[in-house]
């Protein structure tokens, strides 16, 4: 599958998601839980045509003393070195913007190390 085909049917399915799952609103901890296994998933499949280097996907990957982003990147063997927090889509990424949980979560993991410098 391209890239393309990749997304199309990541959308298609949290779509259909959502559809099943009216209720899912709120904070957006329950949207966030019902997108995060499909977009790992995604992610999963993409890799593999955008690197050379074997990288694994990890979920909910606990970096003592920051938290626990969404996912992670990780090379075989070695510790996580890229991260993702997903958020619903309409929140703002921007800083000042962030407010509560979102704020702190910026604040400690704004500390995780860069994949590359």
């Amino acid at each position: 599958m391209t890239t393309a085909d990749l997304l199309v049917a990541f959308a298609s399915e949290v779509r259909a998601a959502r559809l099943a799952n009216p209720a899912v609103a709120g904070d957006g901890t329950a949207l966030e839980l019902l997108i995060a296994p499909r977009f790992q998933r995604l992610l999963e499949a993409m890799l593999p045509t955008l690197t050379v280097a074997p990288l694994q996907v990890l979920s909910e990957y606990r970096r003592r003393g920051v938290g626990r982003p969404d996912l992670a990147f990780a090379a075989p063997g070695a510790p996580a070195r890229a991260f993702i927090e997903l958020k619903i889509p309409t929140k703002s990424i921007e800083p000042g913007q962030l407010r509560g949980h979102d704020a702190d979560q910026f604040k400690r993991f704004r500390e995780l190390p860069p994949w590359g410098c």
